[in-house]
């Protein structure tokens, strides 16, 4: 029989064995809690450069797509007459996709004010200028009294504004003009007049079929901000008429543009070529993008062997995570 009261404590030896064995636990449990926590940082960080690299290229793919819309027709077909002032270059089919390769264009070929607080990535990355206008449109709520009476739409769909650059087009004809007033309410209407154009006419007194359209006119280029503490490079889109960048994709280290050209006028891309190898842009019938993104630093336990566009894409062996993004987008206007 086992007498408890003779138990008077541990010895020594006890002592540090157990205290030994609670290390061995405790270092144990932490490394698994530390192992937990960087998987967890490595999958959250890599799900969120895919989710923003995903976004990126569909952002790209869409206006690609829909370059050189005029409504019902393309600018192969229908060149719109241009009474804007400060007019868009949207008059030939060549305007409707043209692009940079690094080392050939600045600040001042996209149209970004110098006090923007951005640093575009001339040097090492591409630049791309697409125009359409909007898919949405409105449609007149009837005939116009004469070329220069004021349009009159039911909606607004599109969100015009008293400025904007607006493309009118009943398929036949076109005109890209400035409001120079959006009204609210019921019937919208939209005036021409002359102190936001070279003219207050356009080229017909447009009808019930015609449609009222949103020019769209972006550039994307890779740029940094002076406002960003982690300089950060991050893929931006200046809008026509609007010198202020909008970012859409912070981490985005490259962004390199192929375009696909018909060399023999047959309707089908014969090869890909830079930016700076295009001699006619109205030859272009799609375009390859690609994009990389990286994680922040210190995730990777080792530094990430990787090429993006045939060359080394990690030089100095940070331990950053990255991933390229490739997509080839026709552009379905000039498709036969």
């Amino acid at each position: 029989m086992i007498n408890i009261h003779s138990q008077r404590g541990l010895t020594l030896v006890e002592l540090m064995v157990a205290m030994t064995l609670q290390l061995i636990l405790l270092v144990g449990v932490g490394q698994i809690f530390l192992g937990q926590k960087q998987t967890y940082q490595v999958s959250d960080a890599f799900a969120r450069m895919q989710e923003n690299g995903r976004y990126a290229i569909g952002t790209l793919q869409h206006d690609i797509r829909a370059a050189g819309y005029t409504g019902c027709r393309t600018l192969s077909d229908l060149r719109p007459n241009i009474i804007a002032n400060n007019p868009p270059d949207y008059s030939t089919v060549g305007d409707a996709v043209q692009g940079w390769d690094a080392g050939q264009w600045t600040a001042s070929t996209i149209g970004l004010s110098g006090s923007s607080g951005i640093t575009p990535l001339t040097a090492t990355t591409d630049a791309i200028l697409i125009s359409s206008v909007s898919s949405a449109g409105a449609n007149l709520t009837g005939n116009m009294a004469a070329n220069n009476a004021n349009i009159q739409i039911s909606s607004n769909p599109d969100n015009l504004e008293q400025g904007d650059a607006i493309l009118i087009s009943d398929c036949e004809n076109a005109d890209l003009f400035r409001a120079s007033s959006v009204s609210s309410g019921g019937t919208i209407t939209i005036a021409h007049a002359q102190n936001v154009n070279s003219d207050n006419k356009l080229s017909k007194a447009y009808g019930g079929n015609a449609t009222v359209l949103k020019f769209s006119s972006r550039t994307f280029f890779i740029g940094v901000s002076a406002a960003d503490p982690d300089q950060r490079p991050t893929l931006y889109m200046i809008e026509f008429d609007n010198a202020t960048p909008q970012p859409l994709v912070s981490d985005v280290q490259e962004f390199q543009v192929f375009y696909q050209i018909d060399t023999n006028a047959d309707g089908v891309p014969d090869s890909s070529v830079a930016a700076g190898a295009v001699t006619d842009w109205a030859n272009v019938l799609g375009v390859r993008i690609g994009l990389l993104l990286r994680t922040d630093n210190n995730l990777a336990v080792d530094p990430q062997a990787i090429t993006f566009n045939g060359a080394n894409a990690n030089p100095g062996n940070d331990l950053r995570l990255r991933y390229a993004f490739w997509s080839s987008v026709a552009i379905r206007n000039r498709l036969q």
